[in-house]
């Protein structure tokens, strides 16, 4: 009890002071690449926080034996649909589409679907129904599924690559639900502040363009890329890698208009064009940190919290300070890490080349 007591007591010593970085809003995306919620509070779960990404639109018809996901990288509309969760069902909306409600338990619970999220394919998701799938294949003009990982075989694992040992060999550890790698992503407002600076004249781009669930504020611009650990009120977080970005930031997310604002070379959209020439790595662009949330929580915070009749896990709320536990050198993806040092061996043999 005595060695436990002084592992909690560690855990919960700063490291570094976090007076300045706090937290200065909560997003979560109940489905994947659609609109935001905006919260005041987000409560965790194995998956990450709690309705983020749960739901997805998928593929009618399947392709390899899954369906495929669809994001707004080939459907930008889907940037206008919103969605109400209530406890046991939602409500779909979006511009010139009379708002739907969808249960969440439909009355067919075994009707399964074998879907695909990048290369992990294979995962058992519940279809939500024909109300579902033909509202949203009327308004994204292709046909389409709604679904949930809510079914009791739903389980994906983390990229152990990037994953310290203590999470990849956790009983009961963080898994990720519909999100595209990792269940949580923290942005600052600083860095997306030096991206404006560096941006050609024009409207500064808003930070919905990088869909975060956590938006800091009060570090250095891409201060973040350093950070290994931190403490977030009652809860700590494994800053994994650098998110590297793709079309879906070239969306404005108000009015689905996808790459119309071009950089300075006539040809590549923003922010791309200009994260290329000064956040790139290899063939890749990085804006914001992926975050891994260490769980479930220890034994003995969840038996103190239970004690005072608080739930086993405490939500990360706007204002939350943020404590830097480690930091390390920045993470990138590691096809993106070879393909830059391939990139700069060529560079060097060309340089001493003879001429």
């Amino acid at each position: 009890l005595a060695g436990a007591f002084l592992l909690f007591r560690w855990r919960r010593t700063p490291r570094e002071s976090a007076d300045d970085i706090e937290i200065t809003a909560l997003f979560t995306y109940p489905i994947k690449s659609c609109a935001p919620v905006c919260l005041d509070a987000a409560m965790l779960d194995r998956f990450g926080f709690v309705d983020d990404r749960r739901l997805m639109v998928v593929a009618a018809e399947p392709y390899g034996g899954s369906h495929a996901f669809l994001t707004q990288r080939q459907l930008p509309r889907m940037c206008l649909i919103q969605c109400e969760l209530r406890d046991d069902d939602l409500q779909l909306l979006a511009p010139g589409r009379q708002p739907l409600t969808v249960p969440l338990k439909p009355p067919a619970p075994n009707l399964i679907l074998s879907v695909r999220v990048w290369s992990d394919g294979g995962l058992t998701a519940l279809d939500l129904g024909e109300g579902a799938a033909a509202w949203l294949s009327a308004f994204l003009e292709t046909s389409v599924r709604l679904v949930s990982a809510s079914h009791p075989a739903w389980k994906r694992e983390l990229d152990a690559r990037y994953l310290p040992w203590g999470l990849r060999w956790a009983w009961g550890g963080p898994q990720v639900g519909f999100a595209d790698g990792f269940p949580v992503l923290l942005a600052s407002s600083s860095s997306l502040d030096e991206l404006n600076r560096r941006l050609a004249p024009g409207a500064p781009l808003p930070m919905n363009r990088f869909r975060p669930n956590i938006v800091v504020s009060g570090c250095d611009a891409f201060d973040e890329d350093t950070w290994r650990r931190i403490r977030i009120g009652d809860n700590t977080f494994r800053v994994v890698k650098g998110c590297s970005r793709c079309k879906v930031t070239t969306t404005d997310q108000a009015t689905a208009e996808q790459g119309t604002r071009l950089g300075a070379d006539g040809q590549t959209a923003e922010p791309l064009a200009t994260l290329g020439r000064f956040r790139a790595v290899g063939p890749e662009v990085y804006f914001a940190a992926n975050l891994v949330h260490e769980w479930p929580p220890p034994v003995l915070e969840r038996a103190l919290r239970w004690l005072r009749g608080q739930p086993g896990s405490a939500p990360v709320c706007v204002g939350d300070r943020i404590c830097v536990l480690e930091r390390g050198e920045p993470v990138w993806d590691q096809e993106a890490v070879r393909a830059a040092a391939a990139k700069s061996l060529a560079s060097t043999v060309t340089d001493e080349s003879p001429q």
